[in-house]
């Protein structure tokens, strides 16, 4: 009778097992599924607070066409200027790219004796109407940038009044024939001070 009490025992021993595993699991997966919950409100508590805004129509301006106007003003100031040398090199860039040295020096020379002679700055002297090549819309070599050097830095190399050149031949009714240097011919605006010295061949 001992024997079979305890076999009955065991046997309801084992079938409660698999109920009582069942309950772990469940209280597990119960715990887990809380903490998830917390985690995530968490979270959202970290987020920014966002407020709902109402849209608001826009209102009729009728000033927005000059305010506009007013800020493309301020952006085309806001943009950087050109130096003199730069201005000066795209001109004997666009009027003697093809010239020696010197010739390019004395294209460089006519601007610069402009603008002292006649008081004026030299973007007046380079945009002046139906003068020069001006903007030159390429690149401008190395070697116009040294004859405008070298023009500003030997301002006595050429007289002072060699305002003017032309190609093929002398102006006709602008100054006095004065040299000849490649392709240009060279004129001053009276007699000039004294004759021209060659620098020789550069290029």
């Amino acid at each position: 009778m001992k024997r079979e009490s305890s076999n009955i025992a065991n046997g309801a021993d084992w079938e409660t097992i698999p109920i009582i595993i069942l309950i772990i699991l469940l209280i597990l997966i119960a715990t887990l599924a809380y903490n998830i919950k917390e985690a995530m409100i968490e979270s959202r508590e970290d987020l920014p607070q966002l407020e709902a805004v109402p849209i608001e129509q826009e209102e009729e301006n009728p000033d927005k066409e000059e305010v506009f106007e007013e800020t493309v003003t301020l952006e085309e100031e806001a943009k950087p200027r050109l130096s003199d040398r730069d201005m000066i090199a795209m001109i004997v860039m666009g009027e003697s790219r093809g010239e020696k040295f010197i010739g390019k020096v004395a294209v460089a020379a006519v601007v610069i004796n402009r603008s002292r002679e006649r008081g004026m700055t030299i973007e007046e002297v380079c945009t002046e109407e139906d003068q020069f090549v001006y903007p030159y819309y390429g690149t401008v070599s190395l070697s116009c940038y040294e004859a405008v050097d070298y023009a500003m830095e030997h301002m006595s190399l050429f007289p002072k009044n060699m305002l003017y050149f032309r190609n093929t031949m002398y102006h006709e009714k602008l100054g006095i024939p004065y040299t000849q240097i490649g392709g240009h011919y060279f004129s001053t605006e009276g007699e000039p001070e004294w004759e021209i010295e060659t620098l020789g061949e550069k290029d």
